[in-house]
């Protein structure tokens, strides 16, 4: 098993933190994501439903983090109305879909590196497909991260 797979660990995530401390003065991403509808790609929404929003998190836990939001502020979550909850889990719901929807791909490796994964397979007791399904999450997800974090450096200087 992978470090990755034994602790959540996003150090990407620190821009975000430090961008909450005393002085920062940034308001409620939410409701500036709700009141500009034209910037929605700029904002990361994916869907925008009456009582709901639905953006890929800017700075992610993991793989398609997503935020299902209702478009309105109350305190708790029991504060809200029925078709707002329902709403929201419908949106989860799409979102898992999305995310969880598969293609079967077919790929050649030569003999040796079969022999290895075979072997790295065997070490953690999963099979060949579960290690190239690890090792290609784990290499597009260290890549993603780092151009999110320099899309978001780049368009903070542009500003």
């Amino acid at each position: 098993m992978s470090e990755y797979q034994k602790n959540l660990w996003a150090p990407w995530r620190m821009e975000y933190i430090a961008s909450l401390g005393p002085n920062a003065d940034n308001g409620c991403f939410l409701c500036r994501a709700i009141a500009a509808p034209q910037a929605d790609a700029e904002n990361h929404v994916l869907w925008r439903c009456p009582q709901t929003l639905t953006l890929l998190n800017l700075f992610p836990y993991s793989t398609g983090h997503v935020l299902v939001a209702p478009t309105t502020h109350v305190g708790e979550p029991e504060d809200l109305p029925d078709a707002v909850l329902l709403e929201m889990m419908q949106r989860a719901r799409d979102a898992k879909r999305v995310l969880q929807a598969q293609k079967r791909v077919n790929v050649d490796f030569p003999t040796w590196m079969i022999d290895s994964l075979d072997r790295e397979a065997s070490k953690l007791g999963v099979t060949r497909q579960s290690v190239i399904k690890v090792w290609l999450a784990e290499r597009l997800e260290a890549t993603s991260s780092s151009l999110s974090v320099r899309r978001t450096r780049a368009g903070a200087a542009q500003r």
